[in-house]
């Protein structure tokens, strides 16, 4: 079991690498400006694409013919090329009009076509915010900054949001930490100055206008606040004040509830003299699973919870005859790694690749008079599996793929202080599954999912993200 223990964690800590570094792809098709208002700017397209339209609401958009960039992404959406980036584009355009309401639509639609669109997510907090709805527009920047967003645009607009909804303790954090990642940010020590004020303390308020009037010298904001402070008075520009380091955000993490029953699955059990004998089996499991999302393609996670499994006989155990394992109830705990490979947005496919190691034990205690025996179980399982998600519906992501196992076990039987062992793997480890994730809001995900070939199995899963 310990051996087993170390080979898992070996399994795991080599998936992990080979994820952080072996499944690299562009993420980031936008180049971004501050405070949110980008830029149209070039999507993806393959040579033989014919989304004319899309090509030309980007150039009217550039162009700042607002009016004529809508009618071309709509007419794009409309001829069936509605990528995410059109949408996205199209919400761009319904910002420069000030519909804002429109841009927030279709933010939501381009979010819906890419789970992860951290660009969109940001974008649809700064129209947020020009609906007064300052806590939407909050949380719209911390999906961003989950889905790997983090710089000082992001920083800024969550602290102006915690501004003005009076949380001034948790705003100068984050324009502390937009300076240090953008330290001429001159509009972030202005904001500093004013939440300085806000507590009373003027020569630190003056310190935050002339610094961001070093930095801005035309910030007209900046320069009419200093002088209402100093009246005329000359006074001494100061450093800032060093940023405090975050802790790690809750928001990256996911926790899991999953249940799966095991109608079949084939084993190869070890009997003594070299002979191979087929061994069915059944089994049901409920795991809690605890994810962190380390970045916005890949997630790491712990399982913990327990298994209910027996075998069908009659096999042996060195000498002794065995009818059945009786179902047992055990514990099982492991780990691994889901990761989002490649997006082919042109045909709303997406491919994912995931690794899982269990562990677990399971036990059958039987008497006979003054006859006892004890059969355990230990096993471990590695599963990993490659799937293909289609994007093209709203909240449904409907999925196919396959699956390699290794199962690796021992049956040990103790009686009247006597042992035997007996070891046991998959007899097929090849398998195929079908499933469809349902995406209710932001935060919450169902799934199910059948497997069959290498075992017969049907899984349910309710999934939230903080």
């Amino acid at each position: 079991m310990i051996n087993r223990f170390a080979r898992g964690l070996v399994i795991i800590s080599l998936v992990f690498i080979i994820g952080c570094g072996g499944w690299a792809r562009k993420t980031k098709d936008f180049i971004k400006n501050p405070f949110g208002r980008e830029e149209a700017t070039e999507r993806i397209v393959p040579e033989e694409s014919k989304d004319v339209q899309s090509e030309i609401g980007k150039r009217l958009f550039l162009e700042g013919d607002m009016k004529g960039a809508e009618k071309a992404f709509k007419k794009a959406i409309d001829e069936g090329y509605a990528f995410p980036e059109t949408h996205y584009n199209l919400g761009l355009t319904y910002y420069e009009l000030g519909k804002y309401s429109k841009a927030i639509d279709e933010y939501q639609r381009a979010i819906q076509l890419k789970p992860g669109f951290a660009e969109a997510y940001f974008n649809m907090g700064v129209a947020y915010d020009q609906t007064g709805k300052t806590d939407k527009a909050l949380e719209s920047y911390k999906e961003a900054m989950r889905y790997g967003l983090d710089d000082a645009a992001v920083h800024f607009n969550m602290g102006l949001s915690l501004l003005k909804m009076s949380r001034f303790e948790e705003s100068k954090k984050e324009h502390l930490k937009a300076l240090e990642m953008d330290p001429s940010l001159a509009q972030a020590y202005n904001n500093l100055g004013y939440l300085a004020e806000a507590s009373s303390d003027i020569d630190g308020a003056i310190v935050m206008y002339k610094n961001a009037l070093g930095i801005m010298p035309d910030n007209e904001l900046a320069k009419e606040n200093l002088e209402r402070l100093t009246k005329g008075e000359d006074v001494a520009v100061k450093p800032a004040a060093k940023p405090q380091k975050g802790f790690m955000s809750m928001s990256r993490f996911t926790i899991e509830l999953d249940g799966k029953w095991g109608f079949k699955k084939d084993l190869e059990l070890d009997n003594p003299g070299g002979e191979k004998v087929k061994l069915g089996s059944e089994y049901k499991r409920a795991l809690a699973r605890l994810g962190y999302n380390m970045t916005n393609w890949m997630d790491v996670f712990i399982d913990l919870g327990g298994t209910d499994m027996s075998f069908d006989g009659p096999f042996k155990i060195g000498n002794y005859q065995i009818n059945n394992f009786e179902k047992s109830l055990g514990f099982a705990y492991g780990g691994g790694v889901n990761a989002s490979v490649y997006h082919w947005r042109r045909m709303r496919l997406g491919f994912d690749a995931s690794a899982e190691y269990l562990m677990g034990s399971n036990e059958d205690e039987r008497k006979s008079g003054n006859r006892t025996q004890t059969i355990t179980a230990d096993w471990s399982e590695l599963t990993l599996s490659f799937k293909t998600r289609y994007l093209g519906f709203n909240n449904l992501v409907p999925y196919a793929g396959a699956c390699f196992s290794m199962v690796d076990g021992e049956l040990e039987l103790e009686s009247f202080g006597v042992k035997e062992r007996a070891d046991y793997n998959e007899a097929d480890s090849f398998g195929v599954m079908l499933g469809g994730s349902y995406y209710l809001g932001r935060h919450l995900r169902f799934q199910t999912e059948a497997r069959f070939l290498d075992e017969t199995s049907l899984s349910l899963s309710v999934k939230y993200r903080f």
